[in-house]
């Protein structure tokens, strides 16, 4: 499980940086911006994979579901009851995220869709749905 908490230190700290002010982005967009005029052409993106590409192991929708769910209820203010992952779809699998009655008023219900999407990219990236 020591990969399954890298995961998700991975995903907590892409959230935070996605909170942070616009400025950053802003200035960093300028400076790409200074660079593209400068040389006149496109600044070089790096387009290797950070890790060899490996065949994606199966997993069934419950499985996935409770991956998710499970690095869901670690994120402060994710109510403990009432929240329902369900997956779907095939090949291009997808996720959705459902507060119930016994979750009561969830105020930031976005921030914790933007988390769900986050963790579900990522997981679609190393599984592949089977029934």
């Amino acid at each position: 499980m020591p990969q399954d908490d890298k995961l998700f230190d991975t995903i907590m700290d892409a959230l935070r940086a996605a909170r942070a002010p616009r400025e950053a982005a802003s200035s960093s967009g300028q400076h790409l911006q200074e660079e593209k005029l400068n040389s006149g052409k496109e600044p070089e993106q790096s387009l290797q994979p950070s890790q060899p590409q490996s065949p994606r192991e199966a997993k069934t929708a419950e499985q996935l579901a409770a991956m998710i769910l499970e690095d869901i209820l670690k994120f402060e203010g994710c109510p403990r009851r009432g929240v329902k992952i369900t997956v779907y779809g095939g090949k291009h699998w997808q996720a959705m995220l459902m507060f119930g009655v016994e979750a009561g008023p969830v105020r930031n219900a976005n921030e914790i869709r933007a988390l769900m999407q986050t963790i579900t990219e990522r997981l679609q990236n190393r599984y592949n749905l089977t029934w």
